[in-house]
């Protein structure tokens, strides 16, 4: 068991990608670093990483508050077993920890407490985790925040002691907005640039907007909600 642990540990920390973005704010210096589900689960493919050894098809979860880490283990002996393990982060005294929440067996949820597991998978992951981060300037900075949802992985690094940047305004409900793409344009999961990819919707495509933060634009394609930039639509109505 401890091995399967060990391997699905290894598999998400070298299979991250981050997309950085710097800002400079009174005199102290932020780094937010963003991890896609997408971008890992492309790198574990296109790597072969999504079979190691006993398991197979491999792939990444980030769920809200929580990253998932799911597989098919084979073993002799054995029929195939689908299993997860989540894993929880927090910030203690400027250090990423980690923590286990749930392990899921063929869909039953098991504590890990019950599986006797009670080594603490921090100092494992933050090894690698300082590996993977080595190549972005984060001398002088330490972890303030970080968040999973949206599929998404943030982590911002600011300087010790400085005030915390002001967070973006939440998205604003709006009605009686209607846009045309005069493109074909990405819908991303975050009114960001760096927001993952749920779709592309064809140029000419008229939808109805639901909020808007920024220079984005929340709108339903395709069962899928998501934001487009105003600077590709034509806009009718309220749409700020």
């Amino acid at each position: 068991m401890k091995k399967l642990i060990v391997v699905f540990a290894l598999l998400f920390i070298v299979s991250m990608l981050a997309v950085p973005a710097k800002s400079v704010y009174a005199a102290a210096r932020t780094v937010t670093v963003k991890i896609t589900e997408d971008q890992i689960n492309s790198y574990i493919r296109n790597n072969g990483l999504d079979r190691t050894g006993e398991v197979s098809d491999a792939h990444i979860l980030v769920q809200e508050g929580q990253l998932a880490v799911a597989g098919t283990v084979s073993s002799p002996g054995m029929a195939p077993a689908k299993v997860a393990y989540g894993v929880v982060p927090a910030i203690n005294n400027g250090v990423i920890t980690w923590a286990y929440s749930v392990f899921v067996f063929n869909d039953t949820p098991i504590s890990p407490a019950d599986l006797g597991i009670t080594d603490d998978p921090t100092a494992d992951v933050n090894a690698l985790l300082r590996v993977f981060i080595r190549q972005y300037n984060l001398r002088g900075l330490q972890p303030t925040s970080i968040t999973l949802t949206n599929h998404t992985i943030t982590i911002v690094y600011t300087t010790p002691g400085a005030p915390a940047p002001t967070p973006a305004a939440p998205p604003a409900a709006i009605t009686g907005c209607t846009v045309t793409t005069n493109t074909d344009l990405n819908l991303r999961s975050t009114p960001s640039s760096s927001g993952a990819v749920l779709a592309v919707v064809p140029s000419g495509t008229t939808l109805g907007g639901t909020a808007v933060q920024g220079a984005w634009v929340q709108v339903s394609f395709k069962n899928n909600q998501g934001w487009l930039n105003k600077g590709f639509l034509k806009i009718q109505g309220k749409c700020s």
